[in-house]
């Protein structure tokens, strides 16, 4: 019977295996490599097939930039805030809206503070009817402060805020200054 020696793990170059010294064992292959003499040396591990896995990354990869893409380029504004207000998300079209960017509208954000002082209130009720509701809610009109004074927008909200990969009330808006011109 050849000689099997027990190897933990390989240091130096990475060998190319022919695959009829595979033998597959449930999900994993095991080996065994033929040594100069025709005896055998038994390689105990594991050797993935990482290709499916590369491939389901790139996929993976490619459809996170087409919905950042999306999203960063879509002609109204997105913005994902928690119950009381406080932003978590600004698309870039949100944030271009206020003529101050990130500065202004980033995460951390309090809305209420983006809000003409009239539309506090009704906003404030707007999010807790949200919060409540599954599915989209009614749209509402605000007047978000920009550099140059208020701009009407119109909201509508949707509650994501039990979905783990949100974690929040999704508004999408409309320039609603646009639409009265």
């Amino acid at each position: 019977m050849p000689s099997l020696i027990g190897v933990d793990h390989v240091v130096g170059p990475t060998l190319m295996l022919a695959p009829e010294l595979f033998r597959l064992k449930g999900d994993r292959k095991e080996s065994l490599v033929p040594r100069a003499a025709g005896s055998h040396a038994c390689w105990h591990g594991v050797i993935s097939e990482i290709a499916e896995r590369k491939a389901q990354e790139t996929e993976l990869r490619e459809s996170e930039a087409r919905f950042r893409a999306l999203v960063q380029n879509a002609p109204g504004g997105l913005l994902v805030v928690d119950r009381t207000g406080i932003i978590r998300y600004a698309s870039p079209t949100f944030a271009s809206w206020t003529g101050d960017s990130d500065q202004l509208v980033g995460p951390g954000t309090d809305m209420l503070n983006l809000l003409r002082p009239e539309d506090t209130n009704r906003f404030r009720q707007f999010l807790a009817e949200a919060s409540t509701v599954t599915g989209i809610s009614p749209e509402m009109e605000i007047r978000l402060r920009t550099a140059d004074g208020w701009r009407a927008v119109e909201l509508t909200a949707t509650n994501l805020i039990s979905d783990i990969d949100v974690r929040g009330i999704v508004l999408k808006a409309r320039n609603g200054t646009d639409r009265r011109d």
